[in-house]
């Protein structure tokens, strides 16, 4: 194909918009690169990596509201049900820490919401936590939560701003530059709790770890390790106390233990960051977080866990097309159909909520981003939402945030279906990458700088 550009056929469809500059040639995972030229006249195409799998159509789902909720978490139960745990909501220009219940039923249909009691000894109020879930025979389940922070404080009265509890602290106290808005931590907490719930109700248990205080991490259940995996976080009050270790939070042996393992050649320190789990591979997935509340990352690198904790191996992805704008306070969640990592919302430096929907699709020979533009209604940009894939209702489940200063209560469903079979190689134009969020971006979606947009099929 070099030195011959051929015309991008219309079984993708694709927007492309122009870019001042575009440069380079040669070749990238095996594929040909045509030349392109630098003085913005377009010369040639380059072949996107394929999708395995045929086309993919996605529309989001309204369901029933919930209550206000932002920096929380939410879990997926055996079927359609689903639990949000904890977080926070405002009101009236006031913050509060929560530890209730709420449980989703029917998300495969419009949902319904009722608070859920719980006996025994459960966490006290927090936000900024991670949970996880697995699956007990006879449909049962159990939760695990860890982490978190317990306590807000005003800065300044309680005024206006984005409402987050992320706001950048350093030494000595709130930084007033960049602070996202009237509300920061006081105190973290490392301790972790497991949540039975079975046809009968739901009982909470103190789950004696060494766990150290921690919040804004990323947790998934590694079911054949049975233990949680936690990426990242933060380890105190103050901005710069960003980690980029993984730690083992194991249930699978007479007693829970946990380890700490620091990788010197794995991902930058971060918090507010992703991660889904590849169970058939095997594999965690992290993408973005921030390691100042000023400005966030869209790099993914990969966990290889086939070998054992032990023997896990960080590796970046190298994900062909235009990735999403750099971000963090966003929700992912890996959509087994698809072979895919879905990513939506989240904020690029901690003023804006983000509303644009991404797929890392995984089922090619080379990873490859996707923009995706569902059909019918779509949720407003939010920050600190929570979601979770749903394996009873075939869809990620998205619920609460903020948007602007306003914790929301609204409830989604994205169902996403593929048909046909195997795509085609697709040339695609190749375009610079923009280092940092281009001026004249709105507020929820970044300016289409040099911007090619590869759904899986058309629309």
């Amino acid at each position: 194909m070099v030195g011959s550009p051929t015309t991008p056929t219309r079984r993708f469809a694709w927007a492309m918009v122009a870019t001042s500059m575009l440069i380079g040639a040669g070749l990238i995972g095996g594929r040909s690169l045509v030349s392109r030229s630098v003085d913005g006249s377009f010369a040639g195409w380059v072949s996107a990596a394929p999708s395995a799998q045929g086309e993919a159509s996605c529309r989001w789902r309204v369901l029933e509201r919930g209550p206000t909720r932002t920096q929380h978490t939410l879990v997926a139960l055996p079927g359609a049900d689903l639990v949000a745990f904890a977080g926070g909501e405002r009101a009236a220009g006031q913050a509060t820490v929560l530890a209730d219940l709420q449980r989703l039923r029917g998300s495969d249909g419009q949902g319904a919401w009722s608070a859920m009691t719980a006996t025994g000894a459960g966490p006290a109020a927090r936000a900024q936590h991670v949970s996880v879930v697995h699956d007990e025979p006879g449909g049962d389940a159990t939760m695990i939560t860890y982490g978190g922070v317990d306590e807000l404080v005003s800065f300044g009265g309680g005024g206006g701003g984005t409402f987050t509890w992320r706001s950048p602290l350093v030494a000595g106290g709130a930084s007033a530059a960049g602070r996202r808005g009237a509300f920061a931590p006081l105190g973290l907490v490392g301790d972790a709790f497991t949540l039975a719930i079975t046809q009968g109700g739901a009982s909470w248990s103190p789950l004696s770890i060494p766990g150290r205080p921690l919040a804004d991490a990323a947790a998934v259940w590694w079911p054949s390790a049975e233990s949680m995996v936690v990426i990242g976080g933060r380890l105190s009050e103050e901005a710069t106390s960003a980690t980029g270790a993984r730690q083992l939070i194991s249930l699978g042996g007479s007693e829970p233990s946990v380890e700490v393992v620091e990788d010197p050649g794995g991902p930058a320190p971060r918090y507010a960051l992703s991660a889904v789990f590849d169970s058939e591979r095997e594999r965690l997935l992290i993408f973005g977080g921030t390691r100042n509340w000023q400005n966030g990352r869209n790099d993914v690198w990969s966990l290889d866990l086939s070998r054992g904790w032990g023997d896990a191996t960080w590796t970046p992805v190298d994900a062909f097309g235009r990735p999403p704008a750099r971000r963090f306070d966003h929700v992912a969640a890996w959509h087994p159909g698809l072979n895919a990592m879905l990513v939506f919302g989240g904020t690029r430096n901690g003023s804006d909520s983000l509303d644009d929907l991404w797929a890392l699709d995984m089922s090619g020979e080379r990873p490859t981003w996707r923009e995706l533009d569902p059909e019918g209604p779509t949720p407003a940009g939010v920050a600190g939402a929570a979601a979770a894939w749903s394996d009873g209702a075939e869809a990620m489940i998205l619920y609460g945030g903020t948007t602007g200063s306003t914790s929301q209560r609204d409830a989604w469903a994205l169902d996403c279906s593929v048909t046909g079979g195997p795509s085609p190689t697709v040339p695609v134009p190749t375009v610079p990458v923009p280092a940092t969020p281009t001026p004249g971006a709105t507020a929820t979606r970044p300016a289409p700088s040099g911007a090619i947009h590869l759904p899986w099929g058309q629309r």
